[in-house]
């Protein structure tokens, strides 16, 4: 049984975990005040086996069945902390050698030297460190909502209904809410390290002498900086440097990020209009936005979701958390194609039977390349959840896709048709709004954006008369 082989698994990962939050302890004890970077990486690394652990013991004696999106989550969770654990691991040894080879007259076994004191703070503060760090604190964040889930689905499986079981179902689904909430933070956290990871390989490539294979997973260097200085100075000489031949290894894209995927596993099965990463992490981060998330997690992880009797009906909860628009009477800050100017809710037939409207909110900018938001104001937007403007998520796209291919692509994924005619596919930034052209190739203009440093998105925007 798959149960059987991740409960498995499980324990293998806690037995590494906690042999090596120990040995990371010993090693820290003979550091002095040098070990404290390494006793809080050891501290991080019990927690997680711990939680973990706890995790594999209402697995073990499960009275409900886990969904199969349930063992995956948990069986690439252990994949991901494993090469976690021995990335820490090579590292300890490493300074485990270090500090034995360099014993010499400043330092000794118990008082090490000042360099080697500077060279474990380093260590255990360069960006690719810190992000493993939190990465394991994500990842405990998520271990810690599939838990409490698990642990009410248990209880779920096992007693009647009453009115004492219905007060512990809203405590448990309270808890349940602080912590996806928790996981989110943990999550912003980690893509904060993982962007400093990706600004310390870029710097690396700038260095000199760096050969072909200490810049392996590192993508060429973008050509913004010399594009921009021909721009404003008016020089025509080349200042980008040129790249080694024979290396076309590229960066781990942004598909890859843990940080990505570990947002996705909260994200409700059945939502076929999930909003892009950035907003949905954005909802998350409010009780509102967290109210139906104890069903739907229930929903998503066990059998246990019809036996747990919702606060408020899905939709409900989704409308008013949606819905709250501190800007509703707003002015919009993009420039109207067109004289007439949409203040209320309007009917449009491209959107029959879709659901969506269209109405005035506020949003936020998301960059196409990080997928962080950088709050922009109040802007007229269209749809059902605030808005059928869709960030940029065009990855699956041909670079020489046309507009008309790439905006078809868009509001399919919004379950809409035939509104091509209504909609132009624009892209937003540094304040200004440009309608792409029909011979326009979307993906190559959101390139060269970004080879200026110009955060630039995608969005959709009706331009017929409504």
């Amino acid at each position: 049984m798959a149960e059987t082989g991740l409960v498995f698994g499980i324990i293998a990962l806690v037995g590494t975990g906690t042999k090596l939050a120990i040995s990371t302890f010993d090693f820290a004890t003979t550091l002095g005040g040098a070990g404290r970077e390494l006793q809080i990486v050891a501290t991080e690394i019990s927690t997680f086996s711990s939680t973990l652990r706890q995790l594999q013991g209402v697995l073990d004696h499960a009275h409900f069945k886990p969904t199969p999106q349930a063992i995956s989550t948990v069986q690439q969770i252990t994949k991901q902390c494993a090469v976690v654990f021995k990335d820490i691991e090579e590292r300890v040894v490493s300074l485990r050698g270090a500090k034995d080879e360099g014993n010499g007259p400043t330092g000794t076994p118990f008082f090490p030297s000042l360099d080697f004191v500077e060279k474990v703070k380093w260590t255990f503060k360069k960006p690719k460190v810190m992000e493993m760090r939190s990465t394991l604190e994500a990842c405990k964040s998520t271990l810690n909502v599939m838990l409490n889930t698990m642990l009410l689905a248990e209880r779920m499986s096992r007693r009647e209904h009453s009115t004492r079981n219905d007060v512990e179902d809203e405590e448990d689904k309270v808890v349940t809410q602080s912590l996806v909430i928790a996981q989110q933070c943990a999550l912003e956290q980690l893509e904060h390290y993982e962007d400093e990871v990706d600004k310390e390989q870029e710097l690396g490539m700038l260095l000199p002498g760096v050969n072909a294979k200490a810049r392996a997973n590192v993508s060429q260097r973008r050509k913004s900086r010399g594009r921009l200085i021909r721009m404003f100075s008016g020089l025509s000489v080349i200042t980008d440097l040129p790249m080694q031949a024979g290396d076309t290894s590229k960066m781990p894209s942004r598909a890859d990020r843990a940080s990505l995927w570990l947002d996705s596993v909260l994200a409700p099965t059945e939502d076929p209009h999930e909003p892009h990463p950035g907003q949905r992490r954005q909802r998350r981060l409010s009780s509102a936005g967290t109210a139906t998330a104890p069903f739907q997690l229930l929903k998503k992880w066990t059998d246990q979701a019809d036996k747990l009797r919702p606060t408020l009906p899905s939709r409900e909860v989704t409308l008013q958390a949606k819905f709250c628009d501190p800007w509703a009477n707003s002015e919009p800050s993009f420039a109207p194609l067109h004289q007439t100017t949409l203040k209320e809710p309007a009917h449009c037939d491209a959107l029959s039977g879709t659901g969506f409207t269209l109405r005035r909110a506020s949003t936020d900018l998301i960059s196409p390349r990080t997928g962080r938001l950088h709050s922009t104001g109040h802007h007229k937007i269209v749809g059902f959840d605030g808005s059928l403007e869709v960030g940029s998520d065009v990855s699956g796209q041909d670079p020489d896709d046309n507009c008309d291919d790439v905006l078809s692509s868009i509001v399919r994924d919004y379950g809409i048709s035939n509104v091509n005619e209504k909609a132009a596919l624009c892209v937003y930034h540094s304040g200004k709004t440009r309608v792409l052209n029909a011979t326009d190739k979307p993906i190559q203009v959101l390139k060269q954006y970004e080879e200026m440093e110009v955060e630039a998105r995608l969005f959709v925007r009706y331009i017929g008369s409504l």
